[in-house]
């Protein structure tokens, strides 16, 4: 989670002043949603790199690995062989006797 890293960076009285409250207070602010990482980004010093665009990175690489698998998988699926198919007329001509002889 990005938020230790920001809390790090930024000045313990600026915090103070932006959100009433110390660094201490940090994880219940993060909790009620008061404090997010837009919102450290913008008391953060210049040059502190706004972590949002790479939250979910490594999930999407996930994601795309397993699209990419299941995309091969695809294409591995072959028909299935006419063995393995129920022979319907023939099942139904042996029933056919069989009323014929009862």
């Amino acid at each position: 989670m990005p938020l230790p890293d920001l809390l790090s960076k930024v000045d313990p009285d600026r915090f103070r002043d932006t959100f009433g409250a110390g660094l201490d207070a940090a994880p219940a602010l993060a909790e009620a949603k008061t404090l997010t990482v837009s919102k450290l980004v913008q008391i953060a010093p210049s040059g502190v790199a706004d972590p949002s665009p790479l939250l979910y990175h490594s999930t999407l690489q996930a994601m795309a690995c397993l699209a990419g698998v299941a995309a091969v998988l695809h294409f591995c699926v072959r028909p299935v062989d006419q063995r393995f198919f129920e022979k319907a007329e023939e099942e139904e001509k042996e029933e056919k006797k069989k009323e014929k002889t009862d």
